[in-house]
């Protein structure tokens, strides 16, 4: 397991999670943000309480030092969180003792069906091994109840970055800002395409800022 841990923190989100700085993490996305930022995050809030999550149990997959688990506990929902950085996973468990914390990569240690709602924001891009991004949405439509939704919100597809790979799930990228890991993208600005394949449809999809939200649920 920690060997694989291991691998994951390089691969899995593109980047050595030892090297982020997660004092300034907060900060630079929910502190007081730059105004595309806000406009982001402030449509976001208004998805996850438009689906009313009062009392439902929900996954917050990547969730960082757990911004998105302080919302979704104040909005009512039974909240768990997962995330491959041990760090973040224990700052979280401090901060909101009240919800369950797991450290895991694409492996969810959750029961079949067992959310109502899974978001997962800003993830995706960091998950540049095809297999490994293959078995994290294998996973999550498994830990998806069969009436329950699934929010999805990631950077849209860039104009300005070299493509690296060419693949069937999003495109991958260099990154910017001399930053060595790459990025995976949608084109336009959609997973849909891949969702479908296992049996997710798209309910709802929204460009705001530089991403998009869009939300899933099972085909009838």
């Amino acid at each position: 397991m920690q060997e694989m841990l291991n691998y994951q923190k390089v691969f899995f989100e593109g980047r050595l999670l030892e090297s982020m700085k997660w004092e300034g993490y907060d900060k630079k996305f929910y502190q007081n943000p730059d105004s595309v930022l806000q406009m982001e995050n402030e449509y976001l809030l208004s998805l996850i309480l438009d689906l009313n999550p009062k009392d439902k149990k929900t996954l917050d997959f990547g969730c960082g030092l757990g911004h998105w688990i302080e919302v979704l506990s104040a909005s009512g929902a039974i909240v768990s969180g997962t995330d491959i950085s041990d760090e973040a996973i224990d700052i979280c468990r401090a901060k909101y003792p009240k919800c369950k914390f797991e450290c895991a990569g694409e492996n969810i240690p959750f029961r079949d069906q067992e959310f109502d709602l899974i978001l997962v924001s800003w993830v995706f891009q960091e998950i540049i091994d095809d297999h490994i991004f293959q078995e994290v949405i294998k996973e999550i439509v498994r830990c998806l109840a069969a009436n329950g939704k699934l929010i999805i919100t990631d950077n849209v597809y860039p104009d300005s970055r070299k493509i690296v790979k060419v693949t069937p799930f999003g495109d991958i990228f260099e990154n910017k800002d001399n930053i060595p890991s790459n990025l995976r993208f949608f084109p336009y600005n959609s997973v849909h395409s891949i969702l479908k394949q296992y049996g997710l449809i798209l309910a709802r999809k929204e460009i705001i800022g530089e991403s998009f939200f869009e939300v899933y649920q099972f085909s009838l």
